[in-house]
């Protein structure tokens, strides 16, 4: 039993007899309070605050109500030591024994979710989604492998998961790519010739360009669907050669030109009237529009002054048009129409904005039988030579993800980019990343794995069957050793956690914080030798730290499957 259930089950069973003997009041159907490794072993192994918590609830002092509480526990034969600290944690140090066992359950098994544990559902990820005016750039990069990951974790709680990339080929950006390849088809036969307004520049688009020229009537088809058909399909191409080579396989491309028909508009209409969500009216002039010349347009808006929002937004503009907003309305509406359990969207910290107006809208007009959830991501900083790069997609002057995967390789990316939470600033250092150090946490982790393999070589492990360990664990008696079994202990709590919080980055701290204790424990054996693990005059002692080595190597090999990352036998 892993040390997380077996408190539980202790601290439940304790807090249960002291309902029933009436010396807690006011009880909530679940306990609730949590369980933590302690970062400093003096204080203990792992702390509850089920004392803070819960002595509220009875008619005691602190003191009195963490005395009694401790009186039901401490004959525990597991426990080593019990201590309570102010201002309200209970801290556990475990015997030797229940550790070395935990290690032995640990070495038998896959090291795999309890998938009972989660309710199975019907998962929409929607992510990446970038707009298909060109190569993606290092920025996509985290949306990418954020949705990915929290994919590849969903599937590892039992769920059905489907990767959604919506993309945005219709409106005016698409226009304006049209025209930019134009313009690049005339400039190469006239090269006077003006530079619209609004475009993009750069080496792809005018490659493209070049790529038509080899079809004479290119000029000929500025107003026909096909050409502006054609250059989204090539942009589309590239970009999924972009995303398998990031790790990125998406289950469906949904194009919004094609569900923005004519009868899925009518039908969105219909349900926004319907509930009196929408109606013609006037909008409210722009804020910092200074245009004399502005005057107010019927068009269909949207109610979103009645559901916390500045003012009503417009649906269909007074030419037609529909806005973003209507657009997403309708695609949404599709993955409802397919029966989702859970819609999860990641998006760039640009829409924070939107994130509000979108919610509430389709909550609104399609109730509540879902959940609906928009993960957003912060920024990412290029630095090169302790320099920041600057970049400009619509002047074309950007590092493509094509780019740096060349340079630095999917691993890498997909590590470093789920590495801190998805709403902090993620500054991704070219010299840093390719480093050979404790430094790059990808390399530390890596090279973890790898020596993991080369212990086992060296020792030829692999004579042993998994279950002729239990007979020598009893020799890991070592401080180092049993913070080790410690922290692999805490690894499918860190997963579940990941889960049900949606943040990846804990899986990829654990895995560093893992790595860095155990290479700290590797290199013991240079400073003593009796705390080597290859040892010539103790076998059993080599086998239970070989045991151990074993375990190491299973969990850093099954998180870094997750990320979608290898794990080299050799470095």
């Amino acid at each position: 039993m892993s040390y997380y259930k077996f408190l539980k089950e202790t601290i439940d069973k304790t807090l249960t007899l002291l309902v029933k003997s009436k010396v807690i009041e006011n009880c909530p159907e679940i306990f609730k309070y949590s369980i933590e490794q302690v970062p400093d072993n003096k204080f203990g192994q792992l702390s509850t605050n089920v004392l803070m918590i819960n002595s509220k609830r009875s008619k005691m002092k602190f003191v009195e109500f963490g005395d009694i509480f401790l009186k039901k526990i401490s004959n525990l034969a597991e426990f080593e030591n019990i201590k309570i600290v102010k201002p309200g944690f209970l801290n556990f140090e475990f015997k030797n024994s229940f550790w070395q066992n935990e290690l032995y359950e640990m070495l038998l098994s896959n090291q795999k979710i309890d998938k009972s544990k989660f309710k199975k559902k019907r998962v929409n990820i929607e992510f990446v989604s970038a707009n298909p005016t060109g190569l993606m750039h290092i920025g996509h990069a985290r949306g990418a492998i954020l949705g990915d990951t929290i994919a590849n974790l969903f599937i590892e709680a039992g769920y059905e998961v489907d990767k959604e990339y919506y993309i945005n080929d219709a409106g005016n950006q698409i226009d304006v790519l049209i025209n930019s390849v134009i313009y690049y088809c005339n400039k190469l036969s006239d090269k006077n010739i003006k530079e619209p307004e609004e475009y993009y520049s750069g080496k792809y688009i005018e490659n493209i360009a070049k790529n038509f020229l080899d079809n004479n009537d290119v000029i000929n088809l500025k107003n026909d669907k096909r050409l502006r058909d054609l250059i989204v399909e090539n942009i589309i191409k590239d970009i999924k050669i972009d995303l398998k080579n990031l790790g990125v396989i998406h289950n469906y491309f949904i194009s919004e030109k094609e569900i923005a028909t004519k009868d899925n508009v009518n039908l969105v209409i219909e349900k926004l009237l319907k509930k009196d969500l929408a109606y013609e009216g006037f909008s409210k002039k722009p804020l910092g529009k200074t245009d004399d010349n502005w005057k107010p347009e019927k068009q269909l808006l949207f109610k979103s002054e009645s559901i916390d929002d500045d003012k009503d937004r417009t649906l269909i503009k007074p030419n037609g048009d529909l806005t973003y907003f209507m657009s997403d309305i309708i695609y949404h509406s599709t993955k409802i129409d397919r029966k989702y359990d859970l819609l999860l969207n990641v998006w760039g910290i640009d829409h924070s904005g939107y994130v509000k107006r979108i919610k509430n809208a389709i909550t609104s007009l399609f109730g509540n039988n879902f959940e609906f959830n928009i993960e957003l991501t912060a920024l990412v900083n290029l630095i090169q030579n302790k320099k920041p790069i600057k970049m400009s997609k619509r002047k074309g002057s950007f590092i493509t993800l094509r780019e740096v995967i060349d340079d630095v390789g999917k691993d890498v990316l997909r590590f470093m980019m789920v590495s801190r939470k998805s709403d902090k600033v993620i500054d991704f250092d070219f010299d840093k990343v390719k480093e050979q150090s404790k430094d790059n946490p990808i390399f530390y982790v890596k090279y973890a794995h790898a020596r993991c393999c080369s212990i086992e070589r060296m020792t030829k492990s692999s004579n042993l069957k998994d279950e002729e360990f239990d007979k020598y664990f009893k020799y890991l008696i070592l401080p180092e050793e049993i913070n080790l079994i410690i922290m692999l202990s805490n690894y499918l709590n860190i997963l579940e956690s990941c889960i049900v919080k949606l943040e990846p980055h804990r899986l990829t701290n654990y895995l560093y914080d893992l790595a860095k204790l155990f290479h700290n424990y590797y290199s013991q054996g240079s400073k003593d030798q009796s705390k080597r693990i290859i040892l010539d005059d103790n076998k059993f002692l080599m086998f239970a730290r070989v045991g151990l080595i074993k375990v190491v190597k299973k969990i850093i090999c099954n998180g870094l499957l997750i990320l979608n990352i290898k794990a080299p036998k050799k470095m």
